[in-house]
């Protein structure tokens, strides 16, 4: 989705930390979750609610994945929200919304994604490998981190957790 040749890491250090929104917060929100989920009005549902409790981003951060991850920039889109993608993370280009079976970014897309946002949302699934180890490291660092579980087979959301640093 995004068209931007500019890496994630110059964006952010362009867009973050800024109040773009003017509501007196900052928010840098990375959204991370399962690259095998494709239900946009779930994820679009979901992010709404945490935006009415928390407020609205300034800045969508993604890794820039498949799924979850090509879904949080249709909706940063939508809303006309500043988005940095760290498409630099891949050894090859992302084609779309369905995860082709690309390669592992790794760890060190996971920590720079953790430290350039100031709130993350997760979707993960019983797959998710990397969106746990996400959450893990988040929530050691006493970032808030929402969790939405999700079932990729039925295309559901099972739960919900708000997890705000130090609980």
């Amino acid at each position: 989705m995004s068209s931007t040749s500019e890496r994630g890491e110059e964006l952010v250090s362009a867009l973050g930390g800024k109040d773009w929104t003017g509501d007196g917060k900052i928010i840098n929100l990375a959204i991370v979750g399962s690259s095998c989920y494709y239900d946009f009005s779930l994820i679009e549902e979901h992010l709404d609610k945490w935006v009415e409790r928390i407020g609205f981003p300034d800045l969508v951060i993604v890794g820039g994945a498949s799924g979850v991850d090509y879904l949080a920039e249709r909706w940063a889109d939508n809303n006309n929200v500043k988005i940095a993608v760290f498409h630099e993370a891949w050894q090859n280009p992302r084609l779309g919304l369905q995860d082709l079976g690309r390669g592992e970014a790794g760890n060190e897309l996971t920590r720079k994604i953790i430290s350039s946002a100031t709130h993350i949302i997760a979707f993960p699934s019983a797959t998710s490998k990397w969106t746990r180890i996400t959450i893990q490291l988040a929530e050691r660092e006493g970032m808030n981190v929402t969790i939405i579980e999700l079932n990729e087979q039925e295309e559901e959301f099972e739960g919900e957790t708000l997890r705000p640093p130090g609980a």
